[in-house]
């Protein structure tokens, strides 16, 4: 392989890992706001029902109904967040997918200008 050849190859080969460190970037990106999302609807939730239970403690009028509304309360926001880690864990998986798709076709690239 002569210098010419050797340097167009080069030159190829950045090119393309550049490109890639770009969707890579992007990816990340992606994956980010989409965690983040989801975090700040978990967090609203905990706080609307952290509200809504001070709220409804005002209004009983024995420690039985505290415990009650507690008990209940307390029930709705674990159902919840059982819920939201369920779809965590299938959004994670579904973002390792991603990952995984982009390493392939990244190492796939980078091995095509090498040949």
């Amino acid at each position: 392989m002569n210098a010419e050849k050797n340097f167009d190859m080069t030159k190829e080969m950045g090119g393309k890992a550049m490109e890639n460190v770009h969707k890579l970037a992007e990816l990340n990106m992606e994956t980010l706001k989409e965690i983040i999302s989801s975090q700040m609807e978990t967090v609203e939730f905990v706080m609307d029902q952290a509200k809504r239970q001070m709220e409804l403690a005002t209004k009983v009028k024995d420690f039985k109904g505290l415990k009650d509304l507690q008990a209940t309360v307390a029930k709705e926001t674990g159902d919840r967040l059982m819920d939201d880690a369920k779809k965590g864990m299938e959004r994670m998986s579904g973002i390792r997918d991603k990952y995984v798709t982009f390493v392939k076709e990244a190492t796939s690239s980078l091995k095509s200008s090498a040949s």
